[in-house]
């Protein structure tokens, strides 16, 4: 049914149980076309508010939520749901663009039976903790912790992070649910602080609370699992299925970053050295090299188009040209790309509109950034790490992730990057310019639990950044992106194309190819998230042998942790299963 039949149909439900005098009325009123929770906890509440991922890829227009004010009442909760027939899925900023929380499949119903929990209201506490005797510091976090909440209560305390997600309104739930990442691998030239780790912020995990299954109680229960536990592994990037009420992660020393953005071509940063290279201009290996932590944006392709590098690495004292910052979000490029209303609308129906915009958005964002000193500045960790404002355009960002070797990077880039320009020039080639976005690169380190000196720590079973013990010299992961506008016609098509190049040139010859989970993948022509080929893949890239002895034993735990799969959907069953 459509909105507008609903509200007719809700409205005369209304009225006539008002004519009645009823108490219902008001209930129905908040409810919409909802029927009440039945024998829902006396002690909780819940509305209905519609339910969008954060490009609009899945709008569902009625959704119960809660907001629970402890683990206890989340415990209740889930029971009821457990007894009631109901999923329950924890919602933190619903900042992520795939279908792990709501999918697809609820997407039909009318009133899905889920709800959604939201951690953002109560489940916010914060507490950093240090031991004297071994110097090492960590913090404890309730889910629903924002990530700038995070950077700034450690900044208090001269503590830090080596790297993180450019945006500050992320959840903690939601960075362990998907293996949430920064930028940043380690150099020659710059240290990182004891207890940093190169990995993704799942990696830091030093103990976890999560709720499971209780066979003695037959009930759901809080269930505490250190690192070194054997189940633990599971739950680190854990697509929300599981519900965690606690999580303590280790952090380590701020450091003092100085941040430089360099302006440059795609030909000077993805030249391979051993075949076309400007002269002796550094290429991106160099500046991997040189800083440690890097991202790369372009808005054109074609070997002369412009690139923006951004880097950042620790400077103890502040360089003399450096300007002094004290608040983060300082990265104006990134922030104030063209993406209203009238630009998408414009896309939808003249898409090679978009080549005029990136080439002015260019020179203005070089004239902005160095008239007000944004190219060159200094300061703690959390004014750097944070660089994405709530101004960035929301465009879809459909990720691929590498784990290959740093002696292959320069390689990887440039074959990626070479095939990227050379489909979008086939496609103008015949009148068409589905690549209005953006091209993004971010490179970290594998997950290694030595950096977080937790004694028996193992490595997140479903993490994109997790090792491959058949290729120990694969010891970074590069992830890539293009950012698209939907409303661009046939922009979905040249991102399946990109995708087949991906996996013919690039998987099983310089590294391992994987999703990243909050993101656009799994691409056929008509939509992301759809393509069987690639879910095939996943238990075989996430495990180390033909015997998929990892994704199994990681599917194993966490139906054992939750045999009703109360912390599920259409989307993760079709997934997260045995292989």
């Amino acid at each position: 049914m459509k909105p507008s039949v609903i509200n007719i149909i809700t409205f005369a439900v209304i009225s006539g149980l008002q004519s009645q005098g009823t108490t219902e009325a008001a209930l129905f009123s908040n409810l919409g076309p909802c029927p009440p929770l039945p024998d829902f906890p006396p002690t909780s509440t819940y509305t209905l508010r519609p339910f969008k991922t954060y490009s609009s890829d899945v709008v569902i227009p009625f959704s119960y939520f809660s907001s629970p004010r402890d683990a206890s009442e989340v415990l209740s909760l889930v029971n009821w749901a457990k007894n009631a027939g109901y999923r329950v899925r924890g919602v933190g900023q619903m900042h992520s663009w795939s279908p792990v929380t709501l999918s697809k499949y609820e997407e039909g119903t009318l009133c899905p039976k889920f709800l959604l929990v939201d951690t953002t209201k109560y489940l916010t506490g914060i507490k950093v903790t240090t031991d004297f005797n071994t110097s090492l510091h960590s913090v404890t976090l309730g889910p629903g912790v924002t990530l700038r909440r995070l950077l700034e209560t450690l900044e208090s305390h001269q503590l830090g992070i080596f790297s993180s997600p450019a945006q500050g309104d992320l959840s903690v739930g939601g960075m362990l649910a998907v293996g949430a990442h920064g930028s940043g691998i380690k150099t020659t030239t710059h240290s990182k602080s004891l207890g940093h780790s190169y990995g993704t912020f799942s990696n830091l995990v030093l103990e976890m609370d999560v709720i499971g299954w209780d066979n003695d109680t037959e009930k759901y229960v809080v269930k505490t699992l250190p690192r070194s536990h054997p189940d633990t592994k599971a739950f680190l990037v854990n697509l929300g299925r599981t519900f965690v009420t606690r999580v303590k992660i280790r952090v380590g020393a701020d450091q003092m970053l100085r941040s430089q953005s360099f302006f440059t071509t795609v030909r000077q940063l993805f030249g391979r050295g051993d075949l076309v290279r400007d002269g002796d201009k550094p290429n991106l290996a160099d500046y991997l090299d040189s800083f440690g932590r890097i991202q790369v944006l372009s808005l054109e392709t074609g070997s002369d188009s412009g690139v923006l590098l951004f880097g950042w690495h620790s400077e103890p004292e502040k360089p003399a040209g450096s300007r002094l910052t004290k608040t983060p979000y300082n990265y104006i490029f990134g922030n104030y790309l063209p993406g209203n209303k009238i630009l998408k609308w414009l896309l939808a129906r003249i898409p090679h509109i978009w080549r005029f915009f990136a080439r002015l958005s260019f020179p203005i964002n070089i004239a902005v950034s160095s008239l007000a000193g944004y190219q060159d500045y200094w300061g703690l960790s959390k004014n750097h790490l944070l660089y994405n404002s709530k101004y960035v355009p929301i465009i879809r960002p459909n990720s691929f992730v590498l784990v290959t070797s740093r002696q292959n990077f320069q390689t990887v880039v440039s074959i990626i990057r070479k095939g990227y320009d050379d489909l979008a020039s086939e496609w103008h080639s015949r009148g068409e310019y589905p690549d209005a976005g953006s091209f993004d690169i971010r490179v970290c380190g594998v997950e290694d639990p030595e950096n977080i000196l937790a004694q028996g720590a193992e490595p997140p079973i479903f993490s994109p950044a997790k090792p491959v013990p058949s290729h120990p010299e694969y010891d970074i992961v590069i992830w890539f992106e293009f950012g698209t506008y939907p409303e661009t016609r046939k922009a979905q098509e040249f991102v399946a194309d990109w995708q087949s190049l991906l996996y013919r040139d690039i998987h099983h010859v310089y590294g391992v190819l994987r999703v990243e989970w909050a993101k656009g993948w799994g691409h056929t022509w008509e939509k992301a998230w759809s393509n069987e080929t690639i879910f095939d893949t996943l238990p075989r890239v996430l495990s180390s042998s033909d015997e998929l002895k990892e994704w199994n034993l990681g599917v194993e735990i966490l139906d054992r942790y939750d045999p009703w799969r109360i912390f599920s959907n259409g989307f993760l069953d079709r997934i997260l299963i045995k292989a």
